[in-house]
């Protein structure tokens, strides 16, 4: 059940492991209405992390942490025989982005 929970933060539920009892233990850190989704902190990461892990980025996080920039790098392969390789790779990497200094583009034709 607690993989289920989505990311919100500040952290709505808190969970800690009981030694005593061998659980582990939900607590609320807020009031919750009933039929509300709960939500826990999947802790203080960058958008690459979140990304990587989690397969989602959080608006503005990027702002908000030190240092500010989130990178995500992405490794494309093109066997050699590719047609048209070169064109393909100058349209990947000419791509526009939102935030294209986030974006590091890496190519590895050696396959």
């Amino acid at each position: 059940l607690g993989d289920m929970f989505n990311h919100r933060s500040p952290k709505q539920i808190e969970w800690v492991f009981n030694a005593s009892s061998g659980h582990l233990e939900y607590i609320a850190q807020e009031n919750i209405t009933k039929g509300d989704e709960l939500t826990i902190s999947y802790g203080a990461k960058c958008n690459s992390k979140y990304l990587l892990h989690y397969g989602f980025t959080v608006p503005g996080v990027s702002e908000r942490r030190n240092p500010p920039l989130s990178t995500v790098r992405i490794k494309f392969g093109m066997p050699k025989d590719t047609v048209d390789a070169a064109e393909k790779k100058a349209l990947i990497l000419g791509s526009s982005m939102d935030d294209p200094p986030s974006l590091e583009a890496e190519f590895d034709l050696t396959m």
